[in-house]
C-alpha cells in the first residue's frame, strides 16, 4: 500500500468512525471531546434522534450563533442542507455555574422551547419539523471555548402537539466549537462568560 493509498483509508476510517460515533448519540464528556477536537471554529453538530433514528444527516455541519441576554438564551444554527435548530429559554438571573437546567412544557413554549426542522423534499419545498412537548434543556458548556446542550423529553409536529398520543421520545446533544456569541444589554457591563 502506497502513502496515498494509506492516507486515503486512514481518512475514511476516521470519518467512518465519526459518522459511527455520531449516530449512536453519546453524550460522554469523551465523545464530546473528540467531536469538538474534529469541528472548526464556529461550527457545531445536532446529535437528535427521534425514537432512536437520527434526524439531521450524520454529515450536517451546524453555523449561526447564540444571543444572550439579560433574561434569555437562544441558539439557532442552520446545516448546509437548510436543516434548522433553535433552543430559547428564559431565564431570572444568569449565573456562571453549570449546569443550567431548564423544563419544557407543552403549555408554556415562551419558558423553554426547542424547534427542529429540515428539508424533505428540496424541489417541491416540502419540510419536516417539530417542537418540544416536555422534557428538560441541559446547558453543560457556555463559553467562549464551547456550548454543550443536551436535550431529553418528548417531540411533536407542529399541529400534534396539543395531542399527547402524537408524542415521541428524541433526545439529543448540541456541540458547538467557539460559538458565535452576541451578548447583549448586560447593565452592570458585566457578562456572564
Amino acid at each position: 500500500m502506497n502513502l496515498k493509498n494509506f492516507y486515503t483509508t486512514s481518512l475514511f476510517l476516521a470519518f467512518s468512525f465519526s459518522i459511527w460515533l455520531l449516530s449512536s448519540c453519546s453524550n460522554s464528556s469523551e465523545d464530546t471531546e473528540m467531536i469538538l477536537s474534529k469541528l472548526e471554529d464556529g461550527h457545531a453538530k445536532a446529535l437528535i434522534t427521534i425514537q432512536d433514528t437520527l434526524f439531521y444527516q450524520s454529515e450536517s455541519i451546524f453555523t449561526g450563533d447564540i444571543e444572550i441576554y439579560p433574561t434569555s438564551f437562544r441558539l439557532n444554527v442552520t446545516d448546509q442542507y437548510e436543516g434548522n435548530l433553535v433552543v430559547s429559554f428564559i431565564t431570572e438571573k444568569w449565573t456562571k455555574d453549570m449546569p443550567i437546567v431548564k423544563q419544557v412544557f407543552a403549555e408554556n413554549p415562551i419558558v423553554s422551547s426547542v424547534m427542529i426542522g429540515k428539508i424533505k423534499d428540496k424541489k417541491l419545498r416540502l419540510g419536516i419539523g417539530y417542537l418540544m412537548t416536555g422534557g428538560e434543556i441541559t446547558v453543560t458548556d457556555l463559553n467562549k471555548e464551547k456550548c454543550i446542550i443536551s436535550l431529553r423529553g418528548t417531540i411533536a409536529k407542529y399541529h400534534e402537539q396539543q395531542d399527547s398520543s402524537k408524542w415521541k421520545e428524541f433526545k439529543g446533544t448540541i456541540i458547538y466549537k467557539k460559538p458565535k456569541l452576541l451578548i447583549q444589554n448586560f447593565v452592570d457591563g458585566k457578562s456572564i462568560l
